[in-house]
């Protein structure tokens, strides 16, 4: 096992988008999967999604 040191006085870094960055991430993401957010919006109602990205998404903007 190998011990990692931690640097406590590092804060972590927080995203914080504006809404047009907001929508240009999610609609990037939804292109990448090649999907739209009412498909995307599907899956998740049928807890059936194409893909472990697909959830992720889910999970992040759902």
């Amino acid at each position: 096992m190998t011990a990692v040191a931690h640097d406590h006085n590092i804060k972590p870094e927080t995203w914080r988008p504006t809404k047009q960055e907001w929508d240009q991430f999610v609609q990037r993401s939804l292109d990448e999967l090649g999907i739209t957010y009412d498909e995307l919006a599907r899956q998740a109602r049928e807890r059936d999604f194409q893909s472990a990205d697909a959830l992720a998404l889910w999970m992040t903007i759902g």
